[in-house]
Formats: C-alpha cells, sequence, structure tokens
C-alpha cells in the first residue's frame, strides 16, 4: 500500500514538472512571437501604407513648424522668410529630413526594402486669397518585397498636405498708432494661431495676406 502511494505521489509530482515546463515553454514562445518585426507577415500593399503614414507623419508635422519659423514674415510680416514660398518650403524640408533622419532613414521597416530614388523636391503655394498654405513634395521612393515593388511620391503623386492660415478670431495685439492699415505691433507679444505660437515683435506686421488680423 505505501508503494502505491509512493508511485502515486511521484507521477503527481513528474506531472507538476511537466506541467511547469508547458508553462515555460509557452511563455518563451508567446515572447518570442511578440517581439517578431510588426511587418514581417504583412503585404507589399500593406507595407507600402506603412512607409506613407511615416512619410506624411513627418511631413504634416513639419509643415506648422515651418510656418511657425517664417511667422515673422509674409502672411505675417517681416524678414525672417522674405521668399515666403521657397523660404516656407526649406524650412518643411529641412525639419522632415529631421523627422526622416538624412532624409532617407527607413530602416525601421525591417521586412521590407525602402530606398530613396531620387531628391526631394518640395513646392509650397499660398493659396484661397493666401488663407491657406499648401505643400507638395516629389520623393520617388521604392518599396521592395521578394519579387514585387511599388514607387510612391513620384512627380504624378506627391505627397501633399496643408495648412490654414485663416483666422477664426482676430490677434489682440496693440498696433502702432492703432492703424489697421499699417498693422505694425506696438509691444512685443506672443500669441497662439491655430495651435501654433507665434511671437511678434515691435514693427512686425500683424495680417494674413493683405488683411490686418489685430484687434
Amino acid at each position: 500500500m505505501m508503494k502505491n502511494k509512493g508511485q502515486i505521489t511521484a507521477f503527481v509530482l513528474l506531472g507538476l514538472v511537466i506541467l511547469a515546463l508547458a508553462i515555460i515553454f509557452a511563455y518563451i514562445f508567446l515572447n518570442s512571437s511578440k517581439n517578431q518585426e510588426p511587418y514581417a507577415s504583412l503585404t507589399l500593399e500593406q507595407n507600402v501604407e506603412e512607409v506613407k503614414a511615416r512619410v506624411m507623419s513627418c511631413l504634416e508635422s513639419s509643415l506648422p513648424s515651418a510656418v511657425k519659423h517664417c511667422a515673422s514674415s509674409s502672411p505675417l510680416g517681416g524678414s525672417k522668410c522674405p521668399n515666403y514660398e521657397s523660404d516656407l518650403a526649406n524650412k518643411v524640408k529641412e525639419d522632415f529630413c529631421s523627422c526622416i533622419p538624412g532624409c532617407s532613414d527607413f530602416s525601421e521597416f525591417k521586412n521590407v526594402q525602402v530606398e530613396s530614388k531620387g531628391e526631394i523636391k518640395i513646392e509650397a503655394d499660398l493659396t484661397e486669397n493666401k488663407e491657406k498654405i499648401t505643400i507638395a513634395m516629389k520623393y520617388p521612393i521604392m518599396i521592395k518585397k521578394g519579387d514585387t515593388e511599388k514607387m510612391i511620391g513620384t512627380a504624378e503623386q506627391p505627397f501633399i498636405t496643408q495648412y490654414s492660415l485663416k483666422q477664426s478670431e482676430c490677434v489682440p495685439i496693440k498696433l502702432k498708432g492703432d492703424d489697421h492699415t499699417i498693422c505694425q505691433a506696438d509691444e512685443d507679444k506672443t500669441v497662439e494661431v491655430l495651435g501654433v505660437t507665434f511671437t511678434f515683435k515691435q514693427g512686425d506686421r500683424v495680417a494674413v495676406g493683405d488683411n490686418c488680423v489685430a484687434c
């Protein structure tokens, strides 16, 4: 009888050891699966969309930053960006190439080949009576997986984003002589416009296009 109890105990212990080993191996397997590259099982089209999203995210964040940089230039008066559209485009490119290191570092995409196939060309246009800035970025990028590949950012289908410069409210700032025709700030003041912070110095124009937006 004691022998049978000893055998049962041994089998129970062996079963517990096997169960523990199974749990350990399952844990290791699950963690290994989680650590696999997130794009490994994606199709080429899905990878293309991931790359597009990354490019557009950087471009869309670079435009407001460039608008802020040129805040003391037309359409908000001053001299930082005397050639507003071309200077703004250059600033967008500079910020984009900080967001995408060296403009072309797509090393985060491990399971698809991403390669730039030409220089970045960015054009900025003030549209709708200078109330909106439109950015078109021509940047040919080849995405290849296995024997299939696709080009994005071509001249025919550039990356495009926009930013509204139209004011829904006037900017509370004192003008020289209260003259809305000249529309020059008579004080140093920092204001928030459409979620972007602008700093005006005395003498800066406070305008969108030809329209004074001060009050």
